[in-house]
């Protein structure tokens, strides 16, 4: 399993100007470096559409997708609004003002370099589905790492990705044609429910589960059941 990191997060270098679609490259890259002929995409949350990308992007390469809980497009009216707060807002400045929106959540974003205090945080806007995995000593540490290793360069990987999610894909869902599954909570706050839906319904043969009472977090808890769907 590989799990590269997007430019400007982690130790890669940011990439000014980056669309959704110059991911796919990368991937594509990654695979014949390493001499990777086919292979099955994944993402989660945030990474949900760049796995999606990948899906439509390189169809003679990728087996299988999957999405978990996914943020899905946010440029049509309303996709937005069950979103927690600071995901809407954050949304909307990166939509409006690129550079407004720096300048604003920086300090915000810099709260991410003490991870466990910003997992405190977020965890009280949670579902109560979240909380009880968030207070799960592992997932903690886990989920820690991760959002300390996404700023160790800096802010740049994370405002990228809310640039990208605030404007239009690039290309149709409907056009994908490799197999792509879903996963998505419907208590999900961080990505709406009815973001998956849309993208459920518009990319064709989607196979989509939809888990009752299950918040953002669940899938961290379903791992071996998306491997064995993706074949591996």
């Amino acid at each position: 399993m590989l799990a590269p990191e997007r430019p400007g997060c982690g130790r890669s270098d940011p990439q000014p100007g980056r669309t959704l679609l110059d991911w796919p490259r990368d991937v594509r890259a990654l695979a014949d470096a390493l001499g990777v002929e086919r292979f099955a995409v994944a993402g989660v949350s945030g990474g949900g559409p760049y796995a999606a990308a990948c899906a439509w992007a390189l169809p003679e390469r990728v087996s299988g997708a999957a999405i978990l809980s996914g943020i899905g497009p946010a440029d049509r009216p309303g996709e937005t609004r069950d979103m927690l707060a600071p995901n809407r807002i954050a949304i909307w400045m990166f939509r409006h003002s690129p550079r407004l929106a720096r300048a604003l959540l920086s300090p915000l974003a810099r709260q991410l370099r003490n991870p466990e205090r910003a997992l405190a945080q977020m965890a009280r806007s949670l579902p109560e589905p979240d909380r009880r995995i968030v207070a799960e000593r592992h997932q903690q540490a886990s989920l820690a790492a991760q959002l300390r290793e996404s700023v160790a360069r800096g802010n740049e990987g994370l405002f990228s990705d809310f640039e990208i999610f605030s404007r239009p894909w690039g290309f149709p869902l409907a056009e994908i044609r490799v197999p792509v599954h879903l996963w998505h909570g419907e208590l999900d706050r961080n990505c709406p429910i009815a973001m998956a839906r849309r993208v459920a319904a518009e990319i064709p043969g989607c196979r989509a589960t939809f888990a009752p009472g299950a918040g953002h977090l669940f899938t961290l808890q379903r791992i071996d059941e998306v491997l064995e769907a993706l074949g591996l």
